[in-house]
């Protein structure tokens, strides 16, 4: 299984269905702090 990183969140919404097709998990990041995402 493939996972996709989504930066910014502009082409989320058609990523996301691409990604069902091809069984991928896909991952929404915006560049803040999401619980438990750290930058270092």
């Amino acid at each position: 299984m493939n996972t996709i990183l989504v930066l910014g969140g502009s082409n989320g919404r058609t990523l996301e269905k691409l990604a069902k097709k091809r069984d991928c998990q896909v991952i929404f990041h915006d560049g803040k702090n999401h619980g438990g995402v750290k930058k270092t």
